[in-house]
């Protein structure tokens, strides 16, 4: 009889480890971005893709996004980066689908990765398109709020003598 190595206690409850590290994590990190704001000089990481190339990564504006979700602004949201916003609510319903189908012996994770695959590389590419003013789904840049955001301009018209 073979010996048969004991299963780690990480291993056997690693769905509640990740479930419990989700609680926690999530929270604190809503709540630091709700006081903290990521305005360009803050502690928050810049994308590495974004300042090597300039083009925008999936995730960029994600937590600019995430900020603005925690101020109850989804517009604002939505416009820095919409496959958060939209995408992660539909992402997490399919997981819980997925898991299902898995229990009852129908679980189809290959077409499941290859579809999130295919939709994170259109939207990075998409987002990419250049247009005269700039990328549709680009987000707004950190150093100026996007036209649609900003203030009413104050300036008076020059009236015809």
């Amino acid at each position: 009889m073979a010996f048969k190595r004991p299963v780690r206690f990480w291993k056997r409850h690693r769905i509640w480890w990740l479930s419990t590290l989700a609680v926690v994590a999530v929270p604190v990190a809503f709540a630091l971005l709700r006081y903290a704001a990521p305005t360009p000089g803050s502690l928050y990481p810049k994308c590495a893709l974004h300042q090597a190339t300039g083009l925008h990564c999936p995730g960029c504006g994600a937590t600019r996004a995430v900020h603005a979700l925690a101020h109850f602004r989804m517009l604002e949201a939505i416009r820095f980066n919409p496959l958060l916003i939209i995408g992660l609510p539909l992402f997490l319903a399919c997981l819980v689908w997925q898991g299902r189908l898995r229990k009852r012996g129908r679980a189809s994770f290959p077409r499941f990765a290859k579809a999130v695959a295919a939709i994170v590389i259109a939207y990075f590419i998409l987002r990419n398109v250049p247009t005269p003013q700039r990328s549709w789904l680009a987000p707004p840049s950190a150093l100026a709020p996007p036209a649609a955001l900003a203030p009413p301009s104050t300036a008076q018209p020059i009236a015809d003598p």
